[in-house]
């Protein structure tokens, strides 16, 4: 098959490197994975690619420099596919001059692609602007799971995690790739999160909230500042983080809602895990979502807690 794909491989587990790892598995494509030890021979492998359809899932300055060299230097009937899971560098201004720098070959990169690919069409509305009228297409970046490696990922959870979920009820499930902010808040919410745990333990005392953290590193202090919070709201034992390499999918499946509580958003792939083992799902209205998902105002503590009740009202029988 005369196809690539350029992108992210887990390790560490995330939207993108999982979509990228899922698909080219089903379509037997292969993937020049950004991630690895990045040397003078993979920058001359990238400027002399032969493959005929290139689908470029990341904005690495490292993967650009080289393909646009190759777009306007040795392109010998290459197509190029950009796919834009929401990469927040592809529509907001850059604040500071390297990321100035990947903005204008972004630009540049973009306009030479011979399609665009977006997870969610409100990116068109964020993108014609800067692109203008370019060949955008919708592509839904969900791949189930792998069903058969459940029970070994079930296995290598810890005691602790097989306890929280066993004990809790109703079990709430999250998760995030790192920590991060945009426009100074939480993107994912946690914050919202462990207010949400904090208000409804006084209904549901057993309440459990289990948290996929697929990288711990990133913004250490807040992370510190949330376990500050959960001590101090006695929520210790209703709140669980699954962090580093492991895959969430399986306590999204056992759970009794799953909540996205972004700030601004793609069409992630934990929301279409829960849809697809019709685990119900609440999301924050930072963009257009899927007709079967419930919405509350994003950024809006009461209007999470008032959703969340009136779903596990019905749950929770």
């Amino acid at each position: 098959m005369d196809k690539l794909f350029i992108g992210p491989l887990p390790p560490p587990i995330g939207g993108v490197a999982n979509h990228v790892l899922r698909y080219s598995i089903s379509q037997n494509i292969p993937v020049f994975n950004e991630k690895n030890k990045y040397t003078y021979g993979d920058f001359k492998k990238l400027f002399c690619l032969t493959k005929t359809k290139i689908y470029v899932h990341t904005t690495s300055w490292k993967i650009l420099v080289p393909l646009l060299l190759k777009l306007y230097l040795n392109n010998k009937g290459c197509k190029f596919y950009f796919i834009n899971h929401n990469f927040e560098i592809t529509y907001s201004k850059p604040l500071s001059y390297k990321a100035w720098l990947i903005f204008w070959g972004l630009k540049v990169f973009i306009r030479k692609c011979n399609v665009i690919f977006v997870v969610n069409r409100s990116l068109i509305k964020k993108m014609q602007p800067i692109y203008g009228n370019l060949m955008y297409h919708y592509y839904n970046p969900f791949k189930p799971p792998i069903l058969d490696s459940e029970l070994m990922i079930i296995n290598g959870y810890g005691s602790e995690i097989h306890e929280f979920i066993n004990d809790r009820r109703p079990l709430l499930s999250s998760g995030a790739w790192h920590l991060s902010f945009t426009n100074g808040v939480d993107l994912y919410g946690l914050d919202l999160l462990l207010e949400l745990i904090n208000r409804l333990k006084i209904n549901y005392p057993e309440i459990g909230l289990i948290f996929g953290l697929a990288d711990s590193s990133f913004n250490k202090g807040y992370f510190h500042k949330c376990n500050e919070y959960i001590v101090e709201s006695g929520i210790q034992n209703n709140v669980m983080f699954l962090k580093e390499q492991q895959e969430l999918w399986p306590l999204i499946k056992r759970s009794h809602l799953f909540i996205r509580a972004t700030a601004t958003d793609g069409d992630p792939l934990s929301i279409q895990e829960a849809l697809f083992f019709n685990t119900p799902v609440l999301a924050s209205d930072c963009t257009i979502r899927d007709s079967k998902v419930h919405l509350f105002h994003s950024r809006d503590i009461e209007s999470l807690v008032f959703n969340s009740e009136n779903i596990l009202i019905q749950t929770i029988k």
